[in-house]
């Protein structure tokens, strides 16, 4: 028994150091993967709470960092709860409500944009497709898969490919964090994209009127109950947001106003043109940092860090 389970400790020894030295485009892609599927049946079905929740599309979730936004203060915590093609609705409130620690100091941070007031983020796909995963689905994301990955067969081809350091595909690559947070990094610039799919989203659906009075009126009862809420308008390149002005129906100065009429805090982000992105909408790494620390300085600046 001794002999077996001795062999069975050097097998597994020898594929993990396998696969550090030889780690290859392909495992990197399934690792990816794994890590993405573990992230959000994680963001959704975790029964961690938080301090400070973040809300909004997947500008908010690759854009904001948390453990950024507690570095002053690490009796806080924060979760990222963004998501691909998320809204800002009802049923994004109340599951945000679920998330937070009560009695405590109590922060809501909102990406917003006209995207997240379209109708059609009512719908909350990405959302409710995590949502309703089965537990065994669940358990295996985040718990058995991450652990198999480490025994995924290798391809010959790509692993000499990536010895000979030949390039093989030019790729987003994102780094997966319990928090929430995916940070983005990409080899593949193209900010034509952005514009071509505002253009798209903004000549079919325009700013609901309707779910931007719901967002006044949830953002005012969070502040009558001792939630503190901070807004911004999450940074795109100057083309994108004539798209989101013009064709979107958003106008800044009006949401801003109204916003801050509530108690809440709008943030102005100044020079929109200094943050990177990988498509002229999401942020790469470096500039989501930055852009955190700003949110963080922001929360810092009005003293929202003991119990309210």
């Amino acid at each position: 028994m001794k002999n077996i389970l001795k062999t069975l400790i050097i097998f597994l020894c020898f594929t993990l150091l396998f696969k550090a030295i030889f780690i290859n485009p392909n495992t990197i892609k399934e690792i990816e993967r794994v890590n993405a599927k573990r992230f959000w049946s994680h963001k959704v079905h975790s029964l961690e709470k938080a301090n400070i929740l973040i809300l909004g599309s997947s500008q908010i979730y690759r854009g904001i960092a948390p453990h950024i936004l507690t570095k002053e203060n690490q009796n806080l915590t924060a979760i990222n709860l963004g998501f691909s093609s998320g809204g800002l609705n009802q049923e994004i409130y109340r599951f945000a409500e679920s998330k937070l620690r009560k009695n405590d100091t109590r922060i809501i941070i909102l990406g917003i944009n006209p995207y997240v007031l379209l109708d059609h983020t009512e719908e909350n796909k990405a959302y409710r497709r995590i949502l309703q995963q089965p537990f065994s689905e669940v358990f295996e994301n985040i718990y058995l898969k991450p652990f198999l990955m480490y025994f995924t067969p290798y391809s010959v081809v790509e692993l000499f490919k990536s010895k000979q350091n030949q390039p093989i595909h030019k790729r987003l690559s994102s780094n997966y964090y319990d928090s929430g947070w995916a940070a983005s990094n990409s080899n593949l610039i193209n900010l034509n994209r952005g514009i071509n799919n505002s253009k798209k989203t903004y000549s079919k659906e325009k700013l609901s009127n309707r779910l931007f009075e719901h967002l006044i009126s949830q953002i005012t009862e969070w502040e009558n109950n001792n939630i503190k809420v901070f807004t911004f308008r999450p940074p795109t390149t100057k083309a994108v947001r004539d798209i989101e002005n013009h064709l979107g129906g958003f106008n800044q100065e009006y949401v801003a106003s109204r916003i801050s009429s509530t108690g809440a805090t709008w943030i102005s982000i100044d020079n929109y043109e200094s943050y990177n992105t990988y498509d002229g909408v999401h942020l790469l790494e470096e500039s989501a940092i930055r852009l955190s620390n700003i949110i963080s300085k922001e929360i810092n600046a009005h003293k929202v860090t003991g119990n309210l």
